[in-house]
């Protein structure tokens, strides 16, 4: 209380700037050391909101779910035009699957290590000359690497494929996390590029927690501290939280720093946005 009356006493009319300025700091400070780890006001928020967008443009083609809908991890939320892209991969499968250029090579290459090897006996008994001997040779030769070249091309097609099928589960959006959808961007017909977003997701399970904390609390609220949750008027329910998050950078102005609790909302019960108080369980640390 001292420092509200050194407030009083330094009144007036004419009373300078600097003096105004430390009597509202000093009111600060004295309300801030009055507020207690009880009843602390606090925000409860999702704890992911995640803007859908696509990896890729296109024309919308079908959008399963609208605002409000849950939605499960992995689900299909969103499709793009994608005949092109089917296309792709028929022909990508046609190719991997053909194996005609390799059995081609080899009975080729079977035939000339033959030719070969006669020609060697021939040789061998004076029937025909070293040139026609170098020249199966050669042409064996050659067709091991034929084999080897239609091997390479079997193996770039299988990646051909791999790389078809990539391209088309890219036409295919699912949700990369469980949660409700917020907000419904665009419609089937409309075209999306990089900038825009089809869908606006909440993850509500589990639940976020934002409030922020007198500084000398500092020390005694950590993470893994219990926390009673209350709801406010008109809400109603009591709920067990536990400190996720304890901020290091606290803030000057009001002398208090934030913490980040979690609290499970396994079935969405609980409304985000709601204003609530919060009661720590200092005693458990």
């Amino acid at each position: 209380m001292n420092y509200l009356l050194s407030c009083k006493k330094t009144g007036g009319k004419q009373i300078k700037l600097v003096r105004k300025i430390r009597c509202l700091l000093l009111v600060c400070f004295f309300f801030s050391q009055n507020v207690s780890a009880e009843n602390l006001d606090c925000l409860i928020v999702p704890s992911k909101v995640i803007d859908i967008g696509s990896p890729t443009t296109g024309l919308l083609t079908n959008i399963p779910v609208d605002r409000g809908d849950i939605v499960k991890q992995g689900q299909i939320i969103a499709m793009l035009n994608s005949g092109i892209e089917r296309t792709s991969l028929a022909l990508a499968k046609e190719r991997a699957q053909n194996n005609t250029e390799i059995d081609q090579s080899q009975a080729r290459l079977l035939y000339l290590q033959s030719k070969e090897s006669r020609l060697r006996q021939l040789f061998e008994n004076k029937t025909v000359s070293k040139e026609s001997l170098d020249k199966a040779e050669i042409e064996r030769v050659l067709a091991e690497h034929d084999v080897k070249k239609a091997m390479v091309n079997n193996k770039l097609s299988a990646l051909e494929l791999a790389r078809a099928e990539e391209l088309l589960k890219q036409r295919t959006i699912e949700s990369p996390i469980s949660g409700v959808v917020m907000e419904k961007t665009l419609n089937v017909g409309e075209y999306i590029n990089e900038t825009s977003y089809i869908l606006k997701i909440a993850q509500i399970d589990p639940l976020h927690v934002e409030v922020y904390v007198p500084v000398t609390y500092y020390k005694k609220v950590a993470v893994g501290t219990r926390a009673k949750v209350s709801l406010k008027e008109p809400l109603k329910g009591i709920y067990n939280a536990e400190v996720k998050v304890v901020d290091y950078v606290m803030d000057p102005a009001s002398s208090t720093f934030g913490v980040r609790l979690w609290l499970s909302n396994p079935e969405h019960a609980i409304a985000t946005g709601a204003k609530c108080q919060l009661s720590f369980d200092l005693k458990s640390n």
